[in-house]
């Protein structure tokens, strides 16, 4: 399964801010999906869906992060209850995972389950994300995960097939083909 977020709208890219109809997230996450036989793909969509503007959609997202409000998020179109590998897709904003994101991983259960992150970012990679990842989701394992510049999203294939490629193939033990990146332990 493959749970994504993604924001739509005007975006920065290398300095200009022009229009995305399809966020540089949802690229990775469909390119993701492409490469699985019969693949789940949800995304979370906020209630209250961020500004088309650039900067007024930055102004909501760091007063959210700010605040530490946890907007609210519409249904998934998938149940990821019966999911044990869930890749988990997501943009970094602030160094950060974004608030819908933190709300969605707040509902759910996540002992036992192994989550694949894969973010977007235009510099330091997860920054602090995969920390949050552990807090947020304890009792789960969290895969080595996929990183790529936004402004590189829309050729980001081959990066996405390598980072699919470059494990173990044994889809018994590891059937996403990736190896443990960190291991998240109850009450920690």
């Amino acid at each position: 399964m493959i749970v994504y977020f993604s924001r739509r709208g005007q975006n920065l890219y290398r300095g200009p801010q022009p229009y995305l109809n399809v966020g540089n997230t949802e690229l990775i996450a469909k390119a993701v999906v492409n490469r699985f036989p019969q693949p789940v793909l949800a995304e979370i969509v906020p209630v209250h869906p961020y500004p088309n503007d650039y900067q007024e959609a930055l102004a909501v997202a760091k007063q959210e992060l700010a605040d530490r409000t946890l907007p609210a998020i519409k249904p998934l179109t998938a149940d990821i209850a019966g999911s044990q590998h869930i890749i988990l897709a997501f943009p970094k904003w602030w160094n950060h995972l974004p608030r819908p994101v933190v709300t969605f991983m707040k509902q759910f259960q996540w002992q036992n389950k192994t989550i694949y992150p894969v973010c977007t970012h235009e510099e330091n990679r997860f920054g602090d994300i995969l920390n949050e990842l552990a807090e947020l989701a304890q009792g789960s394992t969290i895969e080595r995960g996929l990183a790529i510049r936004g402004v590189c999203a829309s050729d980001a294939d081959r990066a996405v097939e390598n980072w699919l490629n470059n494990y173990d193939q044994d889809a018994a033990e590891q059937p996403l083909g990736m190896t443990a990146y960190w291991q998240t332990q109850p009450g920690k």
